[in-house]
């Protein structure tokens, strides 16, 4: 069965639609010992990791979809949202323990948990060998 470019597009919109009820129906809680994660729409899931066990190096993803809406804000004399999507790493691993997905004033948040992170460490004593 072939379907037509008008047809495959109303095909994505729900797809869209359904990832981004996920994103706003998700809670981050960052507290001085812990991360914890709640996302899903219709399936709730809930991740927890130590704050020690991460890297003390998340990284800041703006992509083009968040930049456009601070242009827009700019452009209407309002002040830029800073969106970005901030991705935390455990110790031991290259992929993410999670990604914090459109966070607001994104910049801010990286920097309060590359604090926490080094604060939580040397309170457990913990020293980062490279």
């Amino acid at each position: 069965m072939r379907l037509k470019p008008s047809k495959c597009f109303l095909l994505i919109i729900p797809i869209n639609w359904i990832k981004f009820v996920e994103i706003l129906r998700s809670e981050y809680t960052i507290t001085s010992q812990r991360v914890s994660i709640i996302e899903g729409a219709f399936r709730r899931k809930k991740y927890t990791e130590e704050l020690y066990r991460l890297q003390p190096n998340p990284n800041l993803h703006r992509g083009i979809f968040y930049q456009i809406i601070d242009v827009f804000r700019q452009i209407l004399r309002k002040k830029p949202l800073l969106f970005a999507d901030i991705s935390l790493y455990p110790s031991k691993s290259s992929y993410p323990f999670c990604v914090l997905k459109a966070i607001k004033n994104a910049p801010l948040v990286e920097e309060r948990i590359r604090f926490l992170i080094n604060q939580d460490k040397k309170e457990r004593g913990i020293r980062i060998i490279d």
